[in-house]
């Protein structure tokens, strides 16, 4: 936020701010209910490890397809709902909203993954992990603000985010695939 403050102003902190309150809050108490309710029945079942990749794919594909279609709602219609729903003031904040669903959506689509670095007492490759992601938000954004506007700021944050994720439940994948 203060990186967008600094760069693009006030109202952009505006929109940004309340597309993502309206994008984030329903993914984030969704997410972590899935992320309690999952690893519950991981850390019961750590040992029982085709039961647990059975699980972890089925869930991950449900929340895929769950995110898949917010984002492609909002990546198509956020403008449109935002203003529809909330004045036509507010329709950059539903093109914001667009992009910032892929950083969320995949934030959702991820907590089954990020529960079995708990279960498996990997806690130090998850902070390695987000440092890493922190690092290549951090760049992405000083890129952008230089060169670029908002919306490509909040794109290359997202993607960013979004391919992270995706590289951690790839991992998850071969690992428990690999102690079958």
């Amino acid at each position: 936020i203060i990186i967008f403050a600094t760069f693009y102003g006030s109202t952009v902190i505006g929109y940004y701010f309340f597309a993502m309150k309206i994008v984030q809050l329903p993914i984030m108490f969704f997410g972590q209910s899935v992320r309690t309710v999952f690893l519950k029945y991981a850390s019961d079942n750590a040992v029982e490890v085709p039961r647990l990749y059975t699980s972890f794919k089925t869930i991950t594909f449900i929340l895929s397809t769950i995110a898949a279609m917010l984002m492609l709602t909002l990546a198509l219609y956020g403008a449109d709902l935002f203003a529809f729903a909330f004045g036509e003031n507010w329709r950059q904040a539903g093109v914001y909203s667009g992009w910032l669903m892929i950083w969320f959506g995949g934030n959702l689509i991820q907590q089954p993954a990020r529960s079995l670095f708990i279960v498996f007492a990997l806690q130090k490759n998850l902070l390695f992990f987000d440092l890493v992601l922190g690092f290549a938000r951090l760049i992405g954004l000083a890129v952008c603000v230089v060169y670029y506007d908002v919306i490509a700021a909040l794109a290359v944050y997202s993607v960013t985010s979004f391919m992270f994720y995706v590289v951690t439940i790839y991992g998850w994948h071969l690992y428990l695939k690999r102690r079958l």
